[in-house]
């Protein structure tokens, strides 16, 4: 199931970061919004690099990531006789993320 978001703040990548991640981290569902038709791509390009930055600021305080891959898919969609596209972003979580948490984990406490 897709939780939308209406009226993403697409001018701040970190809060709209912050909404997504709190949908998609808390009870591993797909987050959807509308963004102008044509931006689609590059409102998912300024997520993933915000994360990127968010992941690299936690590991150089020293704490510990949580492992995980956002995966989207954008597609036009009309809403109201208006051209749109339609992000839709979840989290996946593989074995080999699992794995390192765990080693992690288990480096940290000793």
């Amino acid at each position: 199931m897709a939780i939308r978001i209406d009226n993403p703040p697409l001018d701040d990548t970190n809060k709209l970061l912050g909404e997504i991640l709190k949908v998609v981290l808390g009870d591993d569902s797909r987050v959807m919004f509308l963004v102008p038709y044509g931006q689609g791509e590059n409102v998912v390009a300024r997520l993933r690099v915000m994360i990127s930055r968010k992941r690299n600021e936690l590991q150089r305080k020293g704490k510990r990531v949580k492992q995980f891959r956002l995966r989207d898919t954008v597609h036009p969609e009309t809403h109201g006789g208006k051209r749109m596209d339609a992000v839709v972003i979840w989290r996946d979580i593989t074995t080999q993320h699992q794995m390192k948490e765990e080693l992690e984990r288990m480096l940290s406490n000793g």
